[in-house]
């Protein structure tokens, strides 16, 4: 009876990836396509597309944003087709303001 109650789950290959039957999403990280669990965060989009770009937002020295500039959490959520971009954070600037004393 066990048998029938606990049964391998099946592998269905998309596109080379392994999805073992779970609901998947289509996101697109700097225009790359992925394809993740339903219920992924921004931070696994980010872990699958390069955890270089991970580490450098963790360590808050670059940023993740919308398809409308708007920045986005690491542990937001996700939905089917949203668009992410993430880059640099621009270094503070070291010009002075006109009238600034040094």
């Amino acid at each position: 009876m066990l048998e029938r109650l606990v049964q391998p789950s099946t592998i269905v290959p998309v596109d080379g990836v392994r999805t073992m039957g779970l609901h998947t999403i289509d996101v697109y990280v700097n225009d790359q396509p992925l394809r993740l669990a339903y219920d992924a965060q921004v931070r696994h989009a980010l872990l699958s597309y390069d955890a270089r770009w991970f580490k450098l937002v963790r360590d808050g020295r670059a940023i993740v944003t919308d398809d409308e500039g708007h920045p986005v959490d690491l542990f937001g959520g996700l939905g089917d087709g949203w668009r992410l971009y993430v880059r640099l954070k621009e270094p503070p600037s070291t010009e002075r303001a006109v009238g600034e004393e040094r």
